[in-house]
């Protein structure tokens, strides 16, 4: 029986910052594939986010990112009924129309498929300007994230090395806020606060939103409902899957949402104390063989 799998990115496919992928990782996303399982990114960064070739280059049959607000699945393309819509400041959903589904052969390309992306939620643009007020209210830097592009004001990153990654890393799919405001398409946002605020955050953003603080200055915004578990649930919704058949591979405790959804979860040996607490088993650290040695021990491979 084929299953669908998926992977967080940071320290279970590759090393954080080094991106090394072990060879035994590689065969084991490639075998999984040659005995008809569909493997799958499962990343919180938004798809403006991923264009990493050496990610790419591993081959995959889809990607769930902005913590499961887009869907792109190759495998399905043409052959499932898309829902796509966005999300007023209510927490309505509005549907909205997909663009045609076409059959794509191979595994999801680094620059996106459109035609692919079967599930996918954007904030309005009333949801939208109503954070940009409450983050001008508070004195927040925010960086909005997209499907295919993020938006940033550049003179407030000015001296904000976050700002300065992100333009590094970014390119051309860093975009201004001001000058796009009337087709500005996102799914969630990042803040730099001036100062450690993270209860801050919650109070200003809380009722709308699930706030992930990552440092003291750098919180993550995702609307409410929203999570990598969400992707798990509505890729099987979808296909009509048994969410029985479904496995994820997490290392931290982001991945909590996608370890609890899926039918077996899998934490890498050197993993968070706290997502091992949510795992079906725990397999050797990722430079160990740990994705290859638990697809193996599961018998996906």
């Amino acid at each position: 029986m084929s299953s669908l799998l998926f992977f967080d990115i940071d320290n279970t496919l590759w090393t954080g910052r080094e991106q090394y992928v072990p060879d035994s990782t590689r065969e084991a996303l490639a075998a999984a594939r040659r005995r008809g399982h569909l493997c799958l990114i499962n990343s919180g960064r938004s798809r403006s986010y991923l264009h990493e070739p050496l990610l790419f280059e591993l081959g995959f049959d889809g990607i769930v990112s902005g913590c499961g607000m887009q869907i792109e699945l190759t495998e399905m393309a043409g052959k499932v009924r898309p829902d796509w819509a966005e999300i007023g400041p209510d927490g309505s959903v509005i549907p909205i129309p997909a663009p045609e589904m076409k059959p794509f052969d191979g595994p999801v390309p680094e620059q996106g498929a459109d035609e692919a992306v079967i599930f996918y939620r954007r904030m309005s643009q009333a949801f939208t300007e109503e954070t940009l007020d409450i983050c001008d209210r508070y004195g927040y830097t925010p960086v909005l994230e997209g499907k295919e592009f993020s938006y940033i004001d550049r003179r407030k990153f000015l001296d904000v090395r976050y700002g300065k990654m992100l333009s590094g890393r970014m390119g051309s799919r860093l975009l201004e806020i001001e000058e796009h405001m009337d087709d500005i398409d996102i799914m969630k946002l990042t803040i730099c606060t001036p100062f450690e605020n993270g209860s801050g955050v919650r109070r200003a953003f809380g009722d709308r939103f699930a706030c992930m603080v990552h440092s003291p200055t750098v919180s993550e915004l995702v609307p409410l409902g929203f999570d990598k578990g969400t992707g798990i649930r509505e890729v099987c919704r979808l296909l009509g899957a048994d969410v029985r058949d479904t496995v994820a591979f997490g290392d931290g405790m982001n991945d909590i949402g996608m370890l609890d959804a899926a039918g077996c979860a899998v934490v890498m040996g050197d993993g968070a104390e706290g997502a091992k607490a949510h795992a079906d088993l725990v397999t050797a650290p990722l430079l160990e063989d740990g994705i290859w040695k638990a697809m193996k021990q599961l018998d996906l491979i």
